[in-house]
């Protein structure tokens, strides 16, 4: 069995949601609202499928165990992070581009950035007040990278990442230049 195989089946099933109860409703106009309607439904997908210990963060900020190093800014908030009980599991960028086409660079670059140095980073969720305990999650040894996208068209082949197994890469898209033909 693939790692995360089901981590993805829900997130695809989550964007076929959200494209169509949402985006083709046209309640989705920025990536903000695009990250906050993945949410709602890959929660919703982990009701259904009786996952209701896992946590959905957006933009949860990444350190580096151990020490007080920061990642660099543009590494430190990814998308959508998905946590089991004791570790991360999933990492997400998502991209909202419909009427546009969309790169995939830099997405890329920063979960081979996270790959490099999954066994060093944590996610810490300390944004509350008033202070209380804040639980730690690692990284675990099976982490299931996805680029999530609402685009017109997808720009550079989503292809491999040096320190990221074939199979805990995904690409998971919706086009909307196929919307187009229909009319």
């Amino acid at each position: 069995m693939v790692p995360r195989r089901q981590l993805g089946q829900m997130v695809q099933t989550a964007l076929q949601t959200v494209v169509d109860e949402v985006y083709k409703q046209q309640l989705v106009n920025s990536e903000r609202s695009f990250q906050a309607a993945m949410w709602e439904a890959l929660r919703w997908q982990f009701t259904v499928n009786s996952r209701n210990t896992y946590k959905i963060f957006i933009e949860p900020r990444l350190s580096i165990r151990g020490t007080d190093k920061e990642l660099p800014p543009s590494v430190r908030f990814p998308d959508l992070v998905v946590c089991n009980r004791d570790a991360v599991v999933g990492v997400f960028e998502l991209k909202f581009r419909p009427r546009g086409m969309a790169s995939s660079v830099k997405d890329l670059k920063t979960m081979a950035l996270l790959a490099a140095n999954r066994k060093r980073l944590i996610v810490k969720n300390e944004r509350f007040h008033p202070r209380t305990e804040v639980k730690e999650y690692a990284m675990a040894d099976s982490v299931l990278f996805g680029w999530v996208a609402i685009v017109r068209k997808a720009g550079e082949d989503f292809g491999k990442i040096k320190g990221i197994r074939n199979e805990h890469l995904r690409s998971f898209v919706y086009l909307t230049e196929d919307e187009d033909e229909d009319e």
